[in-house]
């Protein structure tokens, strides 16, 4: 696997200009936007992303997938999140975790989001943009509430060139849809407050229960006192 890296001062999404150049035809798979500023960066639930400007890594990849079926996009995610985690843990030894279903966590503090756009034919996952952000040296965390960054971790300053080979790196380890009871496991060890009771807002009220882990279709298993519930993306807000 090679990347194509295409690094630009400022755009206004990564994301959206890997759309816009796959559906121009204009992309070659695995290449890489990486943007040193993103004045209208995309996280999850039509969230904004905020970075400063040349501060911390913030990059799409555009990839392909071969006879990976839709139902089975969840292990896109935990490659991504392993490749991370890994990453992170070559630059300091705290706590790294994974908070579901798209925040790495050292500490409890986010520290990396992801966002990923499927395109989906016939049923298969034909192509995908993996949106990543991680602060890399940014010390001011006002516009990031309870993050936190590899400066502020280790007060140490890292070249952002030398995190994102790392990432790439690791992409390349773990990139392996076959073998996904694999990755699963590791991934769900890595779950923030896995085993432990957590508050949760669902249909608008507060609930409790216990996280036992997530399936194969990225929904988040958590056990209350009367009932199991298999949580979707965007069907429950964390409280804590």
């Amino acid at each position: 696997m090679s990347f194509k890296i295409i690094k630009k001062d400022s755009v206004t999404s990564t994301n959206e200009i890997l759309k816009k150049r796959a559906a121009q035809n204009k992309i070659v798979t695995n290449e890489i936007l990486w943007a040193l500023e993103q004045t209208n960066g995309k996280g999850q639930q039509k969230r904004k992303w905020h970075s400063k400007k040349g501060e911390n890594l913030t990059f799409s990849i555009y990839t392909k997938f071969h006879d990976l079926a839709a139902d089975n996009f969840f292990i896109i995610n935990s490659i991504v999140s392993l490749s991370i985690v890994k990453t992170l843990q070559h630059f300091t030894d705290d706590t790294i975790e994974i908070k579901w279903p798209n925040d790495i966590l050292v500490n409890e503090k986010k520290i990396a989001g992801i966002l990923i756009e499927n395109k989906i034919n016939n049923n298969s996952i034909i192509e995908s943009i993996i949106g990543i952000g991680i602060n890399i040296n940014q010390t001011d965390m006002k516009t990031i509430p309870n993050g936190t960054s590899l400066r502020l971790l280790t007060n140490k300053s890292n070249e952002l060139e030398t995190v994102l080979a790392k990432f790439l790196a690791d992409f390349k380890e773990f990139n392996n849809t076959k073998n996904s009871t694999f990755i699963f496991k590791i991934y769900e060890k890595l779950l923030f407050r896995l085993g432990k009771k957590s508050q949760f807002i669902y249909n608008g009220e507060s609930l409790e229960g216990e996280i036992k882990g997530v399936d194969t279709h990225g929904r988040l298993i958590v056990k209350t006192k009367n009932k199991d519930y298999a949580f979707k993306n965007g069907e429950v807000k964390w409280v804590y």
